[in-house]
């Protein structure tokens, strides 16, 4: 195909396509030096040199966090053909998450005419060297984090810069743009991550196999993709996630596969895109440099060795209680940092001595990976010992109190079991602190209801929505559709199932009289025990705590499991504040302003959102150190109207069915 004819199609497809107007309020236009403006409006500059070889004037968009650290990454939006810099932002909205994950966004405009992209030459690989070498000035950015994204013609240049200006990026991620054009071979091996619509009637979808072919090939990746189906992108729940890795200088190239998507940029993929580019510097993987290590291990965690990292290394240790062979600085005082956390790493309490490793031994973002801590220790009277080591179980060192626990909360060995850290002070009792032996996992008052746990006490089943109350324990039962039912039972325990339910929620726990905060009712907990059963067709759900305060008015969640065959997203709320350490455990917090029902009337309300990044069917949740955590964040409270365990699932096509059966179930507070 001639490239004129395909870039005529392309322009006939996109110029019915309006752009949307910027918020000039909240964006910089910077001044390159000297020039007298260009087409930006408002105050727009331009870069002189590329405006005296271009013969028009050209503008950048350019959006900052107003607390930005310095050495902060830098991410270039690119638009389609016969588009702008105020459409790619309407279309993407990147500045959503700069504010979360505090990195600049530069919308840059293509060329003149048609606001093409020079996908086979050297003007525009130029024009992007400019923009970055400016944002350093600017804003001081870390220029080995600097990654590029485009849609469509810019997506096509996206893959035209790997054969430019890949000392300048780190990673690379195209939407709707694959290179059928320009040059096909990259400077190096690169990350990068493709997303594409299989309804796409500009670039067809069916050329997208065999374009990334050419890079695997390139690159040497393995020849099978590890897939994953139904991976949930927010806004597709058929999406289809392809990696293929560990490739040449170990880089990944990944595909998102969108079923139904046509030719168009959204602001969907955005997370999945950060998520994958921001893991990588020009010079490897973030881990392999700075803070979180260098590339090998430890010889002590407590001081480190001779490497650049800050508090580990890159292998797994050769002895759990001293480490390995390798880098690090500083590890005692690496208390699992931030940079370490939103990996998805698990840490330990803040008293222990730090060894950064994982589960199958190697250092990379899967699943499994945690901040564990040394073995051979005396607790009290007991010991993380030999036998313990040798069912898979890692322990901590002296100082720290000890539970043996897992991901669910039970006690066995399923590939996932870990003896962590906790921050009580009881060797019995404690919640999720500690236990008072191996025999399983013990709850506040002792009670193992992970391994134990069923329903006990007076009951009520409810068939129709219905509020009420059993020996003290609130209970709800709401649905909007379907042949629904719940059982209550007064110590706390209940059993929600199911029908053709488009919305369907079952609680209990606590209610209060709206007349206290948190902190003056004092601290409280909750534990539960999950057994799903027969669960059908559910596109979103919550599992965890759920509850409202007054003045403000707050509906706000605790997230533990979901009934769904994938973890809630960014669609819960439209301001993301970030992953934490919240009771032990990895939680993405979100906030939320919405118009509905409320337990109040149809109003404005703010909603609350933390959620597990690992799901369980077992444990104790700290409610009071979430309420405390979203407070750091200016997320306020209000008066206390209620706290309970919840089960929620819903069905946006023919309804859900199933059961989810909480045989323990209990909301407490502990003063």
């Amino acid at each position: 195909m001639r490239l004129g004819v395909a870039l005529s199609t392309i322009a006939v497809l996109l110029t019915a396509t309006s752009a949307r107007n910027l918020d000039k309020r909240q964006w910089g236009w910077p001044n390159f030096g000297g020039g007298n403006g260009g087409n930006g409006g408002n105050g727009g500059k331009t870069i002189n040199d590329y405006k005296r070889e271009q013969g028009a004037g050209r503008d950048i968009h350019v959006y900052a966090p107003s607390n930005l650290a310095p050495n902060s990454p830098l991410l270039l939006s690119l638009h389609g053909m016969d588009q702008d810099p105020n459409y790619q932002q309407s279309n993407t909205h990147w500045e959503t998450l700069a504010d979360s994950e505090g990195f600049v966004v530069v919308y840059p405009r293509g060329g003149t005419g048609m606001s093409t992209w020079d996908i086979q030459g050297t003007k525009d690989t130029q024009w992007v060297s400019q923009i970055i070498d400016q944002m350093k000035k600017e804003y001081n950015i870390d220029t080995k984090r600097v990654y590029l994204s485009g849609f469509s013609m810019g997506g096509m240049f996206t893959y035209h810069a790997m054969s430019q200006i890949a000392n300048k990026i780190a990673a690379f991620a195209p939407c709707s743009g694959p290179n059928v054009f320009g040059a096909s071979k990259a400077q190096r091996p690169v990350p990068i991550f493709h997303v594409h619509g299989t309804n796409d009637d500009v670039l067809n979808y069916q050329q997208v196999e065999g374009f990334l072919k050419n890079y695997r090939d390139q690159f040497h990746c393995p020849s099978q993709a590890d897939t994953k189906t139904n991976y949930p992108n927010r806004e597709n729940p058929n999406a289809t996630l392809y990696t293929w890795g560990p490739c040449d200088k170990g880089v990944y190239i990944k595909h998102l596969k969108l079923q139904g998507r046509g030719h168009s940029p959204s602001s969907a993929d955005i997370q999945d895109i950060w998520d994958f580019v921001s893991q990588w510097t020009v010079d490897g993987p973030v881990s392999a440099s700075g803070n979180g290590g260098g590339n090998t291990t430890p010889t002590n965690p407590s001081t480190g060795g001779n490497g650049n990292g800050n508090g580990g290394g890159n292998t797994t240790p050769t002895n759990p209680s001293t480490g390995g062979n390798g880098n690090g600085n500083g590890g005692s005082t690496d208390k699992c940092s931030s940079n370490i956390t939103k990996q998805g790493y698990k840490c330990c309490a803040s008293n222990c001595e730090v060894v950064y490793t994982d589960s199958d031994g190697d250092w990379g973002v899967e699943n499994d990976q945690w901040c564990g801590c040394g073995n051979r220790v005396t607790v009290g009277s007991g010991t993380c010992s030999a036998k313990i080591l040798q069912q898979g179980y890692k322990c901590c060192p002296s100082g720290c109190i000890i539970y043996y626990t897992d991901e669910d909360g039970t006690w066995g060995v399923n590939g996932e079991e870990w003896c962590g850290c906790g921050s009580g002070s009881s060797s019995t009792g404690g919640g999720n602190d500690a236990p008072s032996s191996g025999s399983g996992y013990q709850g506040a008052n002792g009670t193992n209801f992970c391994n134990n746990a069923k329903h006990s006490g007076e009951s009520v089943t409810v068939t129709s929505n219905k509020v009420g109350d059993i020996n003290g324990i609130g209970y709800e039962l709401w649905a909007d559709s379907g042949n629904n039912s719940a059982t209550f039972y007064d110590d706390g325990s209940f059993s929600c199932s199911f029908q053709r339910a488009k919305d369907y929620l079952c609680r209990s726990g606590l209610s209060f009289d709206s007349t206290k905060t948190h902190k003056q009712i004092g601290h409280i907990y909750a534990e539960f025990k999950l057994v799903k059963q027969n669960i059908q067709n559910v596109d979103y759900s919550y599992v965890g705590i759920y509850g409202w305060t007054r003045n403000p008015l707050v509906e706000f969640y605790v997230v533990d499991n979901w009934l769904s065959q994938w973890r809630p997203g960014d669609w819960v709320g439209n301001k993301k504040h970030g992953d934490f350490t919240i009771g032990g455990a990895q939680y993405t917090v979100y906030e939320n302003t919405r118009y509905g029902p409320s337990i109040d009337g149809d109003t404005n309300f703010k909603q609350y959102f933390s959620i597990r990044q690992q799901p369980r069917d077992c444990g104790t949740i700290d409610i009071t150190a979430h309420f405390e955590q979203w407070e750091k964040l200016g997320m306020t409270m209000g008066k206390m109207h209620e706290a309970k365990v919840l089960g929620e699932a819903g069905s946006n096509n023919g309804g859900t069915s199933g059961t989810a059966d909480f045989p323990f179930a209990k909301v407490y507070v502990k003063n």
